[in-house]
């Protein structure tokens, strides 16, 4: 008889123990949650959330996000107010835009190394615009896996690709007296039977695949060694190019 009560009090004290600190952690990960019902400041999960509420409807806000959107909303895409803002609050306000762009998700890229530019061509000329806001996974097939790109992989593609849009591809030249790309004026003929994955891309169509390109390098925070022309940047803002964009500027 003791020994069975032995048995049943072991029994029930670990039951007790494994309970008591099951409960304890759930409460405690409970209280780490932001208020439901307060902004106070009191509280140190407020300085992490924000609770928002509108027509009626309640969600939390990361304090980060709550300060920037405070800071930055009443300009909304007003580029007149923002280009009269300091260069860093302009750069602040660009990457909290971008910020707020992202997609879930990734866009896969597969290459051949030996045929970088095309198999890329077709890869990012068909995604459309949330694909292209999402992060990128690229693999070299034949050499890497998609589990393998702790973003080395695609540093490497990137830095390849674009060695050759800006060295060999026929798209652009550079002007040593200003130091600079500037797109080839012979560009439409060199490229004129320029195929990828069985499809005829003309010049425009390769630009625009640079175009896009040279954007997810900045939706991704990330730069290219490389100046381009005025009058490119010009064309990207679409403003109006004068006679001094495309001659010298240097004496």
């Amino acid at each position: 008889f003791l020994c069975l009560f032995f048995i049943f009090f072991r029994f029930f004290v670990f039951i007790y123990i494994y309970l008591y600190f099951f409960f304890s952690f759930f409460f405690f990960l409970m209280i780490r949650r932001p208020p439901r019902s307060t902004l106070s400041s009191s509280s140190a999960a407020s300085d992490v959330y924000k609770r928002q509420v509108s027509d009626g409807k309640a969600w939390f806000i990361s304090q980060t996000d709550y300060e920037m959107n405070e800071k930055f909303d009443r300009y909304g895409f007003n580029t007149e107010l923002i280009s009269k803002l300091d260069f860093q609050t302009r750069v602040e306000w660009f990457r909290h835009q971008l910020g707020r762009s992202v997609q879930p998700g990734h866009l896969d890229v597969a290459v051949h190394r030996e045929n970088i530019f095309q198999d890329s061509v077709v890869c990012i000329s068909a995604q459309d615009k949330s694909r292209l806001l999402s992060s990128v996974k690229v693999v070299f097939e034949g050499e890497t896996k998609l589990l393998n790109d702790a973003s080395g992989i695609k540093k490497s593609w990137m830095d390849m690709l674009s060695k050759y849009i800006f060295g060999e591809s026929g798209l652009f030249e550079y002007d040593e007296e200003n130091e600079e790309y500037k797109i080839d004026r012979t560009a439409r003929y060199k490229l004129s039977n320029f195929e990828a994955g069985g499809k005829k891309y003309n010049h425009l169509e390769l630009l625009t695949f640079v175009g896009r390109l040279l954007g997810k390098v900045l939706f991704d925070g990330e730069r290219l060694p490389l100046h381009l022309s005025q009058s490119i940047y010009k064309a990207l803002l679409q403003q109006e190019t004068q006679l001094e964009d495309v001659g010298p500027r240097r004496g």
